[in-house]
């Protein structure tokens, strides 16, 4: 829900074993009485959809990013997709897909939603890209974080604006490239961050 501090206790959390027995199991009534968390069906399984909850935090308890994780098993299906959110943080939290593939899920959307912030997070292992923008998302910021082993890249960023900001974060292992559409209304900027060769094949020919 809106304005929600959400502490996640360390631990391994398979976030299908527990989505899709309430799919089958009626999910039209679960998704009545969520107001702010639907299910909702993709090619292999089912996903989670956090919309209109501005403000909410959600972070893991442990000492360290590692002891926090949180995965799904579709490879078509996002860990956690966002839409029309404001001012989401995530932090230390480490979020990915039980097995990579070819496939066209990525782990983590964000659709429409405006200030975001990501914090020692650790993401990876999906068929398309670590994070996914689109669609009037705006400023979002990462500090100290890592998107790594992605089939295709780290980060998707289509229809956006506002400022883009990475700050002391790892982009590696990747198969290829961000895409980035850029436009007059959006910077995209990296602030001592490491690169993997694949990862800056984008960056290097793009002349934006």
């Amino acid at each position: 829900e809106p304005a929600a501090d959400i502490t996640i206790k360390p631990g391994y959390y398979n976030l299908s074993e527990y989505i899709e027995d309430m799919w089958e199991n009626g999910v039209d009534k679960w998704n009545e009485d969520h107001q702010y968390v639907k299910l909702a069906e993709c090619y292999d399984g089912v996903e989670i959809i956090i919309e209109r909850a501005d403000g909410i935090s959600i972070k893991g308890g442990g000492a360290d990013t590692a002891a926090t994780e949180i995965v799904i098993e579709p490879r078509y299906a996002a860990v956690l997709n966002f839409t029309d959110c404001q001012n989401i943080k995530l932090s230390s939290l480490t979020i990915g897909h039980t097995d990579m593939g070819d496939c066209s899920g990525n782990v983590i959307n964000f659709t429409d939603c405006k200030n975001i912030e990501l914090r020692n997070m650790d993401i990876y292992g999906c068929g398309v890209c670590g994070i996914g923008a689109y669609n009037g998302t705006s400023n979002m910021f990462m500090y100290d974080s890592t998107i790594r082993d992605c089939f295709y890249g780290p980060i998707e960023i289509y229809g956006c604006s506002g400022s883009f900001e990475f700050y002391d974060s790892v982009f590696k292992d990747n198969n290829g490239y961000s895409y980035i559409d850029v436009s007059q209304d959006m910077t995209v900027s990296f602030y001592r961050c490491d690169f993997g060769i694949k990862e800056t094949e984008y960056i290097m020919f793009s002349n934006d």
